[in-house]
């Protein structure tokens, strides 16, 4: 729970900077060459829950097979969390070969290469994560906790690529958010958990 908590903290702060680079007034040149990245505290994260899920499902799992009262309706929790568990596992591979690079003025995202001259704007989107807009559509959709986020913003103030980011001056919106979701995510838990309960006593 703590090495969570402190992947949690870290992630935040990640976010905090890059939104204080947005609000800021003076920004550093950044360098002429740097990639946008998923962090490895990130991988990790997604890792450990793919593990615990398919954890949680194998010993479910056995359970239910040795029940003397198998039903194949209990067996539906376990491959819930089997689905999820295969998902996660997408999810880091996904993760692993996300990539942004960026040499000089030109921007390359997935395997297209843009002049600054051509993005209209990067602009902040829901869960403190953002994208960028070229020829008025979108083209990429980044979290702000990615490696060199923060250089990107610098890139763009001083190639004069507009940045719209209200969640970086009202940062409760996006708290409301993380909180609606877990909210979600407890009442998805008590809606399994006596479902799993109806299930075992047919």
């Amino acid at each position: 729970m703590g090495k969570f908590q402190n992947t949690n903290n870290e992630l935040m702060a990640r976010i905090s900077a890059v939104n204080d680079l947005i609000k800021s007034n003076y920004i550093t040149p950044p360098p002429e060459r740097f990639a946008l990245t998923q962090p490895e505290i990130s991988i990790k994260q997604c890792r450990t829950s793919a593990f615990l899920s398919l954890l949680s499902c194998t010993m479910l799992a056995i359970g239910t097979l040795l029940s003397p009262r198998f039903s194949i309706f209990r067996l539906l929790l376990p491959v819930g969390l089997l689905v999820s568990s295969i998902i996660s596992f997408i999810s880091i591979s996904t993760m692993k070969k996300f990539r942004i690079d960026v040499n000089g003025q030109e921007i390359t995202v997935k395997g297209k290469t843009c002049h600054s001259s051509e993005i209209d704007c990067i602009k902040g989107t829901v869960m403190n994560s953002m994208k960028i807009v070229s020829g008025g559509k979108d083209i990429i959709t980044f979290s702000k906790t990615l490696d060199n986020c923060g250089e990107l913003i610098k890139w763009a103030r001083c190639n004069h690529v507009e940045i719209h980011d209200d969640g970086a001056n009202d940062p409760k919106k996006s708290q409301k958010a993380r909180e609606l979701i877990i909210a979600l995510s407890i009442l998805l838990g008590i809606v399994l958990g006596i479902l799993f309960v109806f299930l075992s006593r047919m």
